[in-house]
C-alpha cells in the first residue's frame, strides 16, 4: 500500500514538473516571437496622390488675421488668462509619387497677400478640449472635410514639440530652466484609405513635398516639417 501511494505521489510530481516545463517553454516561445517582432519595422501602406480628389469650399472668416505675430499675441493672452499651455495637434499624411513618399501640407493665407505659411494639417485645441485625438479629428473635419474611418484612421503619436517662448523656436524636450511651456505640439500618423475626396478652404492650397526635400532643409521649412522624414523612418513603407 505504501509503495502504491509513493508511486502515485511520484506520478503527480512528475506531471506537475511537466506542466511547469510546458509553461516555461510556452513563455520562452512567446518572448522569442515578441523579440522577433521587435526586429521588424511596422508596415505603413501609402497610396498614389492621384487617388485623392481635391475640391474647394468657401472660408467665411477670410478677413481674420493670421500672421505669426498675431498668433503669438493670441497665445500669450491665452496662457496668461488660463495659466495652462496651449495644446496643438497635427497629422502626418503621406502619399506617394512614382513610389516615393510625399508629405501633404497646407499653405494658408493665400488670399491675404501674406507670405505663405506651410504647415501640417491640424491646429490648436480649445480650452477644456482634453482629448488630443478627438481634437485632431475635429481639425481634419474642419480643414479638409475628412471624416474618421471613412477617410482615415489616426495612428501612433510620432513626436512632441514644446514652445517655451512667444517665438518660432520649438524644442523636442523641455529645457531644465523652464517651469512652464507656452505650447505643446503633438504630431500623429494619419492612415489614409485607398481613395477619397478632400475639401479645403478656398484661401488654402494643398501641396505635396517629397521627404528628401524636407530632411534638414531648415532654411525653407520649420523644424516640425524637417523632422518628419526621421519620424516616419521607423516604418517599412508599402506602395499601394
Amino acid at each position: 500500500m505504501e509503495e502504491q501511494e509513493k508511486g502515485t505521489i511520484e506520478t503527480i510530481q512528475e506531471e506537475e514538473i511537466k506542466k511547469e516545463e510546458e509553461i516555461e517553454k510556452q513563455e520562452e516561445e512567446k518572448k522569442k516571437k515578441e523579440n522577433e517582432h521587435r526586429n521588424y519595422p511596422p508596415l505603413l501602406k501609402i497610396y498614389p496622390i492621384e487617388n485623392y480628389q481635391i475640391d474647394k469650399k468657401e472660408k467665411l472668416d477670410k478677413l481674420k488675421q493670421q500672421t505669426f505675430g498675431y498668433q503669438m499675441e493670441q497665445l500669450k493672452i491665452s496662457v496668461e488668462k488660463n495659466h495652462v499651455p496651449r495644446t496643438s495637434v497635427y497629422g502626418v499624411i503621406l502619399v506617394h509619387k512614382n513610389n516615393f513618399p510625399h508629405l501633404l501640407v497646407l499653405q494658408s493665407n493665400l488670399s491675404m497677400n501674406l507670405k505663405d505659411e506651410i504647415h501640417l494639417v491640424g491646429g490648436r485645441l480649445k480650452i477644456g478640449e482634453d482629448d488630443p485625438v478627438e481634437g485632431l479629428k475635429r481639425k481634419l473635419r474642419k480643414k479638409m472635410s475628412m471624416e474618421y474611418i471613412t477617410h482615415y484612421e489616426i495612428g501612433e503619436l510620432l513626436g512632441t514639440f514644446y514652445r517655451i517662448g512667444y517665438d518660432k523656436n520649438l524644442y523636442p524636450y523641455i529645457p531644465v530652466h523652464i517651469s512652464q511651456v507656452k505650447e505643446i505640439i503633438n504630431i500623429y500618423m494619419i492612415h489614409l484609405v485607398e481613395k477619397c475626396d478632400f475639401k479645403i478652404f478656398d484661401t488654402d492650397k494643398l501641396s505635396s513635398i517629397p521627404l528628401f526635400a524636407l530632411h534638414n532643409n531648415f532654411e525653407k521649412y520649420n523644424i516640425t516639417l524637417c523632422s518628419i522624414p526621421i519620424m516616419v523612418s521607423r516604418y517599412l513603407m508599402i506602395y499601394g
